[in-house]
């Protein structure tokens, strides 16, 4: 993809200010909506009212990765992912919303498939179900795990 060398000021809701490359900035469906529908004289920043500042500056570098990714090697670009979703689950989560809210559909895919890793093995079948509680009859339970071992993967009947 060419280099834009017109640049986009971004704010995330805790106040602090991005300036990125159009073509970063336009990897966002929201922020490229935006741009859309705002006056070619309007120079103020896009504000993103329901995104932080550490979480914008990862869904930026993701960006920016993404928009050169015709450098990179498909083997380079999905070793790059995956290091980069080696984050806590509650970071997970929150770059899950971002990218949500802000359109950038493969890395809700790639942060939600982070998320759910981290979240696996805490659920394990029914583990879950008897620490948070389970009003289940026996055979209700056994649906359960197997529809959660069908969903995990895991079911071999």
């Amino acid at each position: 993809m060419p280099s834009s060398s017109k640049n986009i000021t971004l704010r995330s809701s805790d106040g602090e200010t991005f300036e990125v490359q159009e073509a970063v900035a336009l990897e966002s469906k929201t922020i490229k909506r935006m741009i859309e529908e705002s006056s070619p004289s309007n120079q103020e920043a896009i504000t993103l009212p329901i995104v932080s500042g550490n979480i914008l500056a990862m869904d930026l570098q993701y960006c920016e990765k993404h928009i050169e990714d015709d450098r990179s090697t498909a083997k380079e670009l999905r070793s790059w992912d995956a290091d980069f979703v080696k984050l806590d689950k509650d970071t997970l989560f929150q770059l899950v919303l971002a990218a949500t809210y802000l359109g950038i559909e493969r890395l809700v895919d790639l942060a939600s498939e982070g998320a759910w890793s981290k979240v696996r093995p805490e659920i394990g079948g029914l583990g879950f179900r008897k620490k948070y509680g389970n009003n289940c009859s026996s055979y209700e339970d056994q649906e359960v795990e197997m529809g959660y071992l069908w969903v995990s993967g895991s079911y071999t009947g």
